[in-house]
């Protein structure tokens, strides 16, 4: 018969399939991460050029974004997204 190990395993075998969000979707998620930063940017312009990110990215990148114009007291511009999204994707 099949090990205790093997019946769990396919007792847990589950797939799930997480969709990441469409421009649409994007821009609800930075309008919601964004609501309370100092931005002055068109986040319809970073939502349309972050296809393929995932939430958790989105927030990286606002993150990133921030923690690069804070010592100069700015407010996020479009440009402070598209440099963010440069050194994401150079560190990995």
């Amino acid at each position: 018969g099949a090990s205790r190990t093997d019946k769990l395993r396919d007792k847990f075998d589950l797939e799930i399939e997480i969709k990441l969000p469409d421009k649409k979707g994007r821009l609800e998620i930075l309008q919601i991460l964004t609501r309370k930063l100092p931005v002055e940017a068109d986040l319809e312009k970073v939502a349309e050029v972050t296809e393929g990110f995932s939430g958790a990215d989105l927030e990286r990148l606002v993150k990133v974004a921030l923690f690069n114009v804070l010592p100069k007291g700015e407010r996020i511009t479009t440009d402070d997204f598209l440099n963010a999204m440069k050194e994401i994707r150079k560190k990995g």
